[in-house]
């Protein structure tokens, strides 16, 4: 009988039904929804990051293997590189791919390209050549900026490549930027690609507003100053976005583990105590094997309020 009675109900009723209570409403719809924010900079992110490190140019930026950039080595060879990259396009908002093992020069590249008044396209060494030529067709990327020995497997057959080595060594006084374009917050900063494992990979534009949003919304959040921060995801992976603005943003020093050791979690462990690393955004499996598998003194430095919250909000 009760059966009977449940399937002669009109279908309609069990949609009807709220899967929240008023009050769960309220706070889950209206609560954590209110997130307008102002801005607290007028400029984009290169000008935030060369205003916020004035007083820091002689600290280590980044440290890869047994070599290291200071910030003013950093922005004088990012300078060179976009006025590099002036000189063979005029326009603002033009796709220019990076192609960089994980390396000092991928954090030149990336910079550089931003100081062009370009959006950067970041495109990983390891992916297929299928997917490679893709992206680069797909975004319509006007210049290849690359290392050396990775130009001869991109299908790249625009003329317009800059190798990285060729911004040359850093020394002396910062290279004058007066000539590179003015941004303006609604230009691009970035596109990145998703996997593809649904379909055809799809290319997401963003912003320097929507960027800086992000970024203040971190900085907000977690107050204490990144010191030294771990960059584990590859450039081409929006994950790393938060470990190399949130690093730069505080004049703090990123450290890029090699292309042998960003796999291995002794390795990590081994290069958080190295260089005391006070910061690491990781997936949770990583999170997992790093804490099982390493002596805590080895973990000592990196500020578990960080680390406790990534492990519960992801």
């Amino acid at each position: 009988i009760l059966l009977g009675s449940l399937t002669r109900q009109p279908a309609a009723r069990l949609c009807a039904l709220p899967l929240l209570g008023e009050e769960e409403r309220n706070r889950v719809v209206i609560k954590w929804n209110k997130t307008a924010a102002e801005l607290p900079f007028d400029s984009c992110i290169p000008d935030v990051i060369t205003a916020r490190i004035a007083g820091k140019l002689e600290h280590k930026a980044v440290v890869c293997g047994e070599t290291h950039l200071t910030y003013r080595g950093l922005q004088t060879q990012a300078v060179r590189l976009a006025q590099r990259i002036c000189k063979l396009t005029q326009g603002r908002n033009v796709r220019v791919a990076l192609c960089a093992e994980r390396s000092i020069q991928s954090l030149v590249g990336l910079l550089g390209i931003l100081k062009a008044g370009a959006a950067y396209l970041p495109l990983d060494p390891n992916a297929p050549e299928h997917r490679q030529r893709l992206i680069l067709e797909d975004a319509g990327a006007s210049v290849l900026v690359v290392q050396r020995h990775l130009r001869s497997q991109l299908p790249f057959v625009n003329e317009r490549v800059i190798e990285l080595e060729d911004t040359g060594e850093a020394g002396g006084d910062l290279v004058a930027p007066a000539s590179l374009p003015t941004l303006e917050l609604d230009h691009l900063a970035y596109v990145i690609y998703t996997s593809g494992s649904t379909g055809r990979p799809k290319g997401v534009e963003v912003t320097h507003r929507a960027l800086l949003h992000s970024l203040v919304a971190r900085l907000t959040y977690y107050a204490e100053p990144v010191d030294r921060c771990l960059l584990t995801f590859p450039f081409a992976f929006d994950g790393s976005i938060t470990g190399i603005f949130w690093s730069l943003l505080h004049g703090g020093t990123l450290v890029v583990p090699s292309e042998d050791s960003y796999r291995d979690p002794r390795q990590l462990s081994a290069l958080i105590s190295r260089h005391q690393i006070s910061h690491v955004v990781w997936v949770p499996s990583l999170y997992d094997v790093v804490l099982r598998d390493s002596p805590p003194a080895s973990l000592a430095s990196l500020r578990s309020r960080i680390g406790a919250y990534m492990l519960k909000a992801v």
